[in-house]
């Protein structure tokens, strides 16, 4: 944690402090109200600054994560053999074939992120690095590119930055099953549902028959679709001279690029039919019986008869959008929302005015029936802070039960010529991928009412 992260936590820490003085007083008058509201805001900016301060540490710390594999003695067969502390980095590199590791050590180096840096600058890549891109091109999705348009290269450290930037943005693919594979071949992958079966008890007179319950067995296609960035161009003369961080600035502009694209398609993308991943809100409206829950609203929380399932959400709703998913995907379950609904959900109150998911001392958002929530910007936002009627609100479910299929990797193009004319370079990001839900019975989704 560093110095300004710590400050901001001190600083936000001694204005929730003074909101929970606020509350707990036996005078919660119109000026207490205010006042607690501008603190509310105060402290919301200062945990914006933090979480900010937070990722952009967590994202050096990526970058500079990848570690070499260890390297074996003469006449030891594990190369971890030797190393008696090995990390699960280590281990998961030692299970790599050769050609991987050895990609793996040069990709990590100083002398191969310069290299990259030199291509971007110029188009130029160096032919040291010729083999290495065939020889690493499953792993990595490297490409020799031809000499005209376009060429394709981007490093292992590159494309991490990219796909934690995505991360970052999108709560289904910071949630959901992520399954990398090395070819674009629809991928089929067998589902089971066995929840409404048991076994039997059978009677002590001989030759008793045994009966058979096969369990419903379902496939899920993964296929391939193709994900682009749009293409960002930068003079010439601003790649030539610019001395700050031309990959990091990729790295951002690129992945949210992606990232926007790529989570409102795993949460309402339409499917094939749009060459396109299929949502989960979708798959969840196209079931025969959708698994919706309709909103009652918190009435019953802070007493007011005017807030209704129709632009409020309350206990109740979180308890019946638990029940509506089978007790066997209800471990590892999270709630998932647009940031604005998490926002309002601060707000809500009891009846005697204390905020109902939030915990007064601390200010942070409480696990609600004892599960954490994420945010999700593609799903449906308030209207002036407060939900709107007939929309899905809320979702519940176990989201490793969505899959998301990724083949190879990041894909990097800079275009050489396309628009030399106007003195400028083209980049461009590509990203083949597909996600459908795998289990119906495993999520649930509120709605409100009409």
């Amino acid at each position: 944690m560093t110095d300004k992260e710590q400050k901001l936590r001190e600083k936000r820490g001694a204005l929730i402090k003074e909101m929970g003085q606020i509350t707990e007083g036996d005078n919660f008058n119109l000026e207490a109200q205010t006042r607690w509201g501008k603190l509310n805001t105060e402290q919301k900016d200062l945990k914006a600054q933090i979480e900010a301060c937070s990722a952009q540490g967590n994202l050096d710390e990526e970058m500079r994560r990848i570690t070499p594999p260890p390297q074996a003695q003469p006449g030891a067969t594990d190369p971890t053999a030797t190393r008696e502390n090995a990390t699960a980095e280590e281990l998961r590199l030692a299970e790599l074939p050769e050609n991987e590791r050895r990609a793996i050590q040069i990709i990590s180096g100083a002398e191969y992120r310069h290299g990259f840096m030199g291509w971007v600058r110029t188009g130029e890549r160096s032919s040291k690095f010729d083999g290495l891109v065939r020889e690493v091109r499953a792993y990595t999705a490297l490409n020799a590119g031809s000499a005209g348009q376009g060429e394709v290269t981007i490093p292992i450290g590159f494309q991490r930055e990219l796909e934690i930037v995505m991360k970052a943005y999108g709560g289904m693919r910071r949630n959901a099953r992520i399954v990398p594979t090395n070819t674009g071949n629809a991928l089929h992958w067998p589902a089971v549902d066995d929840t409404a079966n048991q076994g039997r008890w059978l009677a002590q007179a001989p030759n008793s028959p045994v009966q058979q319950t096969n369990p419903t067995f379902s496939e899920v296609v993964y296929n391939a679709y193709l994900a682009s960035s749009d293409q960002v161009l930068v003079e010439v003369q601003l790649l030539q001279d610019s001395a700050f961080d031309l990959e990091a600035l990729l790295g951002q502009l690129l992945g949210i690029r992606l990232g926007r694209l790529t989570e409102a398609a795993y949460t309402t993308g339409t499917g094939s039919s749009a060459n396109q991943p299929t949502g989960i809100l979708t798959s969840i409206e196209d079931d025969s019986s959708p698994n919706v829950v309709t909103a009652t609203g918190s009435s019953a929380n802070d007493g007011v008869a005017g807030n209704t399932g129709a632009n409020s959400i309350g206990s109740d709703d979180f308890e019946s959008l638990i029940s509506a998913v089978d007790p066997s995907y209800r471990v590892g379950a999270k709630f998932m929302a647009h940031w604005s609904y998490v926002d309002y959900l601060r707000k809500v109150k009891d009846k005697y005015g204390r905020p109902l998911f939030t915990d007064p001392t601390t200010g942070e958002l409480k696990k609600i029936m004892g599960y954490e929530i994420d945010w999700n910007a593609a799903m449906a936002p308030t209207v002036s802070g407060l939900p709107t009627a007939s929309t899905y609100s809320v979702l519940f479910g176990k989201f490793d039960k969505y899959i998301v299929r990724d083949v190879l990797g990041m894909t990097m193009v800079r275009y050489n010529e396309l628009y030399m004319p106007n003195h400028q370079v083209g980049f461009q990001a590509y990203l083949r991928t597909d996600g459908q839900r795998l289990q119906q019975k495993a999520f649930s989704l509120l709605q409100q009412h009409s």
